[in-house]
């Protein structure tokens, strides 16, 4: 086997466990999150908490926006 071959595997050995945790941690501890709360509440639950979150996000965005266009007014 030529080193190059088992440096290049090793290295990706070592990395790929990394490159998961890091790019995938995030999605993973939401769909956690979620099946729990579907696995305790039903799906009621998860619809309750995602229209109130879209519900905010929809407040807080026309709040934002409010804010630039009066910025934008006094310029």
């Amino acid at each position: 086997m030529s080193d190059k071959l088992t440096a290049g595997l090793v290295a990706a050995v070592a990395v790929v466990p990394c490159v998961l945790l890091c790019g995938l941690g995030p999605a993973a501890t939401l769909v956690a999150a979620g099946s729990l709360l579907a696995w305790i509440g039903g799906p009621l639950v998860l619809t309750l908490i995602f229209l109130v979150a879209a519900l905010g996000w929809l407040i807080w965005r026309n709040v934002r926006r409010d804010n630039n266009d009066r910025n934008q007014l006094g310029k």
